[in-house]
């Protein structure tokens, strides 16, 4: 992606700042930007876990400790958070609740932090997971390791250095991706001691530990075997105790969850058993409702966990010996983040699962599960994906010798990833912003925080993501999952979002959900999304082109007890992409996945919560109208194309809500039929 980028003056509090650090005369401070892929909030030792983290302890030790930074819930909007210092949803790297809404390349404007920091002289070198539109060399960056294999630790097959492809990896060769990683940083803070000692450089190095699978080194797993056989329950509660002690969180732990919780794309309990086993579950249950299989499965899954985060510690002292070795670690800024919180996400990807296979091994394939997420995530509640504390809290540890002098203490200054961005520019000195179409960015620099805490932040923060949302203002704290009502929460007593008080303080709620609504529009402005346009039938006929929709009636749940009809005349045009001809139960881009919808080439399918209840495959002739009469009784359907019986279904279950009925398209994901419909019913009954 190549883009016309310019540079102005910051305003406000950031223009005052980088004009008196253009005044001083020490050198501007190197920047090493470490990230952790699905590390939960407790799972370093500093943050009160049991797992070996000496490494980033000593940082921690030295250090500050923030105890409320937010990352954007899932992997690819923290990224593009991180390095563009916008939220994800403004940039279009995530959805947005508003028809037309679509994730793809960031606006023209929306730069990366190392065009920003090129102009102020720095040199900006990445190596690990991307996960972003566009390219590192692309964006700015000189020397880049690539992985792009997120589905093997010891033998990737898709990875590149500086632009070139990399041969795969042979299992058996001794790779293990979390050590090629922190090679490969090495590699580039040695390449710029030797070519350009005198500039200061950005080093970013993004870990895919511990996102599954759980993959580890054998020694590594070996430290810390039998250490989880006493089970999550009680790993849980002795890391509370601990976080207590360290002062980290105020308020109580969070009751254990045995909810099913299926984030997208996990696999059902019958498909986990088949695959896996009987020892594998899919839910947060009471650790002694576990049999004795289960138990010893469950606790090897966390060993290999903790041996994917002790490994990743042992690799980041390395790049803490280069840079002392360098003689430049004591004006490096070192910053580490987790992208969100620990995964509940149980799939099976890659080269599958072999269920004889020793567990952490390159022939297992396994994730760690609710269990084992909400002990990573303690105390909070929920997990990655969710905007609940769970998902959204990361560790973010800050060392910098001759920056922060306060060494070894919290910082309870609530922040987001979209600080790091005005953060890097201050200490940078850097005077470069973006281009004069662009929003302003949202975060605040995190400089005067390194020198004295705060406790309030001026504006709120805001997140949307998979349908959940929620908005932090001062303490209090709006969010909602998917599908679900609003809630409402006092952190500064409550961080663990277990007392709800919406009904107490409905007018603070209610000023809050309109608050996180003008974001959400501006945001949607700020993203350029050009709603879809809704049409109405001329003549009796809707006459779609392709990038319209038209809204019908709300349709009822698909229960036993409810009949229902559908009719409609149909002409599909030959050029017509596959998009809907009717969709319905569409709230947002990723609420209530759709109950039912027909396509051109796939026929009728009926979902409930990502979950296929039903497909009656059909595929539509072209250029004639064709009519279609869909008939549910109970939940059996069938359909007659032309009078004639065409096909017939049985839904294996119900759909609980009514929603909206579309003709043409589905308008949140963007995906629209050419076609002309006439003759439309929606029935209720079989009148």
């Amino acid at each position: 992606m190549t883009r016309k980028y310019a540079g102005c003056f910051l305003a406000g509090l950031l223009v005052g700042s980088l004009l008196a650090l253009g005044e001083q005369t020490e050198p501007k401070p190197n920047i090493v930007l470490i990230l952790a892929d699905d590390l939960g909030f407790s799972d370093l030792g500093c943050y009160g876990g049991e797992i070996r983290t000496p490494n980033l302890d000593s940082l921690a030790a030295n250090g500050l400790r923030f105890t409320q930074a937010y990352s954007c819930a899932r992997c690819w909007p923290s990224r593009a958070s991180i390095l563009s210092g916008y939220y994800p949803n403004q940039i279009c790297r995530d959805l947005l609740p508003l028809p037309g809404s679509k994730r793809t390349d960031r606006p023209e404007w929306a730069e990366l932090l190392p065009r920003y920091l090129e102009t102020a002289g720095y040199r900006s070198c990445f190596s690990g997971k991307w996960h972003i539109d566009g390219s590192p060399l692309e964006e700015g960056f000189e020397h880049t390791y690539l992985l792009d294999d997120h589905d093997r630790y010891f033998s990737p097959k898709v990875h590149e250095e500086n632009g070139h492809h990399l041969p795969p990896v042979e299992r058996g060769s001794g790779f293990y991706v979390t050590t090629a990683i922190a090679d490969h940083a090495i590699g580039h803070l040695k390449e710029h001691a030797e070519r350009s000692p005198d500039r200061p450089f950005f080093e970013y190095v993004a870990f895919t530990a511990p996102h599954f699978p759980l993959h580890a080194l054998p020694e590594d797993i070996a430290r810390y075997k039998g250490k989880y056989d006493d089970g999550w329950d009680e790993v849980r509660a002795e890391r509370y105790e601990r976080i207590k002690k360290l002062g980290i969180v105020q308020g109580g732990l969070s009751p254990r969850d045995p909810e099913l919780r299926c984030p997208p794309g996990s696999l059902s309990a019958e498909k986990l058993r088949e695959m896996i086993g009987p020892q594998e579950i899919n839910r947060a249950v009471a650790w002694d409702d576990l049999t004795d299989e289960q138990k010893k499965f469950q606790a090897q899954k966390m060993e290999v966990h903790a041996a994917m985060v002790d490994r990743m510690d042992q690799e980041i002292g390395r790049i803490i010996q280069q840079l002392k070795e360098m003689g430049c670690y004591e004006n490096t800024l070192i910053l580490f983040a987790s992208d969100n919180g620990a995964s509940s996400e149980q799939l099976i990807r890659g080269d599958g699962h072999d269920s004889s296979a020793p567990v952490g091994s390159a022939s297992s394939y396994l994730g760690l599960g609710p269990g084992w997420a909400s002990v990573a995530n303690t105390p909070f509640r929920l997990y990655k994906m969710w905007t609940h504390e769970g998902g959204v809290s990361s560790p973010l540890i800050a060392h910098w010798p001759n920056g922060i002098s306060d060494k070894g203490t919290l910082r309870r200054f609530p922040c987001h990833f979209v600080d790091i961005v005005p953060t890097f520019l201050q200490l940078a000195g850097s005077s470069s912003a973006p281009s004069a179409e662009a929003p302003s960015f949202l975060g605040q620099s995190l400089v005067p925080v390194f020198a004295t805490d705060r406790e309030k932040r001026s504006g709120n923060i805001w997140w949307y993501h998979q349908g959940n949302r929620a908005l932090r203002s001062g303490d209090w704290k709006l969010v909602a999952e998917a599908g679900r009502p609003w809630e409402l929460y006092n952190l500064g007593a409550d961080r663990s979002e277990t007392d709800n008080l919406i009904r107490l303080y409905p007018e603070r709620a209610a000023a809050m959900q309109a608050e996180w609504e003008k974001t959400m529009k501006q945001f949607g402005q700020d993203a350029g999304i050009k709603p879809p346009g809704e049409i109405v039938a001329v003549d009796g006929v809707y006459v779609f082109e392709g990038t319209q929709y038209a809204r019908l009636t709300d349709i009822l749940p698909i229960t036993p007890e409810n009949s229902m009809v559908w009719k409609m005349e149909v002409n599909i045009s030959r050029e017509s992409a596959p998009g809907s001809i009717l969709m319905g139960n569409r709230r947002t881009a990723e609420e209530a996945t759709s109950f039912m919808k027909i396509t051109p080439e796939r026929g009728i399918q009926i979902y409930d919560k990502g979950r296929q209840l039903m497909r009656l495959p059909f595929v539509f002739p072209r250029e004639e109208w064709v009519s279609v009469e869909l008939i549910k009784t109970g939940l059996d359907f069938t359909l007659y194309v032309n009078g004639d019986k065409a096909g017939s279904a049985r839904c294996l279950d119900s759909v609980s809500e009514a929603f909206p009925c579309y003709l043409g398209g589905d308008p949140f994901v963007g995906e629209y039929a050419q076609c002309s419909i006439r003759c439309v019913r929606v029935g209720f009954g079989m009148d």
